[in-house]
Parts: structure tokens; sequence; C-alpha cells
């Protein structure tokens, strides 16, 4: 093995640790305690002092985003997000979302799923993104 594919390996060796660690920053803490059970490698980055206070810093860093839905009773019925209306309020960001404010929002695994009079929205309020599915 020559010298310059060795200390590519050797970068890509020091890459992967700090990865891992950028992914499992972000995760809750109830998945970082399933995996502390994963190795003895991943137990020790996981308990490690060190961690425990970038994950610290890290989700008190984090912006919050609030998803407001509203019914404005304008007879005009215009599903989605509406992003000319997000703003900032202090730390958080607002999102507004126009919709029928009789029927009730669900939620599952992170989407939000607003049923309208002529078709369904389901929104990703992290991505603010969304699809209109029409009932027929």
């Amino acid at each position: 093995m020559s010298e310059e594919e060795r200390k590519k390996t050797n970068s890509m060796i020091y890459t992967v640790p700090d990865l891992l660690e950028e992914i499992l920053l972000r995760l809750p803490l109830k998945s970082i305690r399933r995996f502390t059970t994963v190795s003895k490698q991943w137990r020790s980055t996981l308990e490690s002092e060190m961690f425990t206070e970038r994950r610290m810093k890290f989700r008190k860093s984090r912006k919050i985003s609030l998803l407001a839905a509203y019914n404005c009773n304008c007879g005009f019925y215009r599903p989605g997000l509406l992003p000319a209306e997000s703003r900032f309020e202090g730390e958080e960001e607002i999102v507004y979302i126009h919709c029928d404010a009789t029927r009730p929002a669900l939620t599952c695994n992170g989407l939000v799923c607003f049923p309208g009079p002529d078709c369904i929205i389901v929104t990703n309020p992290s991505t603010k993104n969304y699809l209109i599915y029409a009932l027929v």
C-alpha cells in the first residue's frame, strides 16, 4: 500500500466516528440509550462527558418551529403551507397553514394530515413540504 493510499484510509477512519457522532447528536434521548448496547465503542462515545456537553449545546441551539393551522372564513379555500406568512418570533419560527378548522388534524411520524372539503393535505413541518390528495 502506497503512502497516499494509507493517508486516504487513515483519514476515512477518523471521519467515520465524527460523522457518526454528528448523527447521534440529533437523535432523541430514548434512541441514544438504546444505541449504547450496539458496541463498547458506541457506549463509550455516548456516555462520554464530551458527547453529553455537545448534545446539550446542540439541543439548546436548535430553532423551534411551530405549525399553526387556521381558517379565516374568507370563502376562499387555498390549502397548503403559506411560506410568505412564516415569521420568526424570538427563537421560534411560526409556519401558518390555511385549512378547514372544523375538521381535526391527524399526525403520524412527524407528518400532519389536514382533511379538507375536497382534498387531504399531508404536510411535513420540518421541510415545509406538502402534498394535496384530491378526494374522488
